[in-house]
């Protein structure tokens, strides 16, 4: 396990469960269901989190609306994206404007999330995996 600590938001508990099965032997992992479960565990645990990996579609408002709610205080801390559905918005306009460090496509392996991570840690983000 590394020093890095990712913190993984999606509604779905099944995505929850398995991405911390295959993420927790490399990383520190904290999970939240929601935005605003994210937005908490930010505002207690951010000087440990250095990524965020987040679904887009959300009960409580979507992938965008965590970066929005980020943009203040946690802009530093790069966000990767997991979706479902590539036409929810211009991600490589995102890309482009800096608000978001990659996109993976769902379904993925453990390892797409692992090596896409590690990417954006090691400032090669800007990637799309599927």
């Amino acid at each position: 396990m590394t020093e890095y600590a990712i913190l993984f938001v999606d509604d779905e508990p099944i995505m929850r469960r398995l991405l911390l099965r295959f993420l927790s032997p490399y990383f520190r992992v904290f999970d939240a269901e929601s935005v605003a479960g994210a937005m908490e565990t930010l505002q207690t645990s951010h000087k440990e989190i250095n990524i965020v990996v987040t679904d887009m579609k959300m009960p409580d408002g979507s992938g965008l609306t965590l970066i929005d709610s980020m943009a203040e205080h946690f802009s530093h801390i790069p966000v990767i994206v997991c979706t479902g559905d590539l036409s929810f918005c211009d991600f490589d306009k995102l890309i482009k404007n800096n608000k978001i460090a990659a996109v993976i496509e769902k379904p993925m392996t453990g390892e797409q999330a692992i090596n896409t991570i590690n990417s954006v840690l090691e400032g090669n983000g800007q990637t799309t995996e599927s």
